[in-house]
């Protein structure tokens, strides 16, 4: 996890872009506003593969990797923060568009636009050290047939042993039993 100090400098980040997007791009949109503007969006810290944040403007809430901020704290907060709040605003902001109007272009010239407004230069991607990121490793299991052994996933192998499905090698026809 991250420490108090990292937690309160990115809250301090989120209060500044919030309070520009309240000046400079503001909506009338239920989700992430109330009468006073932008509200402070829910705040995850949360392992999520090679990917720094995501934002996710339905639920008004940013996901913020905690490996990154081990190398790349400063970069985390002057970047990436503001990154996700720029999706969140412009996520608003297009959600309020009629049915017919043109579709929202995560990345396009609203977004840059947001995020030229606080002060930060419109990346679409990182480009941080990601060696020390962890990724989901996915469990393969043993499963054998009269052709050899198979590995499956691990809902194939929880349909097999908690469902008591059956499946059958493509190949031989087979039953798969667990080897």
């Amino acid at each position: 996890m991250i420490s108090p100090e990292l937690q309160q400098r990115v809250t301090a980040e989120i209060q500044r872009c919030l309070k520009i997007a309240n000046e400079q791009h503001k909506v009338n949109s239920i989700a992430g506003r109330n009468q006073n503007g932008y509200i402070f969006p829910h705040v995850e810290y949360k392992r999520i593969g090679r990917v720094a944040g995501r934002a996710y403007y339905h639920q008004w809430k940013i996901v913020l990797n905690p490996d990154f901020f081990v190398n790349e704290a400063e970069n985390m907060i002057n970047d990436t923060v503001p990154h996700e709040i720029a999706h969140l605003v412009t996520g608003v902001k297009n959600s309020c568009r009629k049915l017919y109007e043109r579709r929202y272009k995560p990345h396009g010239q609203e977004w840059q636009d947001v995020m030229t407004s606080f002060g930060c230069k419109p990346k679409r991607c990182h480009n941080y050290d990601t060696t020390h990121a962890r990724r989901r490793v996915h469990q393969k299991f043993k499963f054998q047939c009269g052709c050899g052994v198979h590995l499956v996933g691990l809902k194939i192998y929880r349909k097999i042993t908690q469902e008591n499905r059956t499946y059958t090698c493509k190949k031989c026809k087979a039953k798969l039993i667990a080897a």
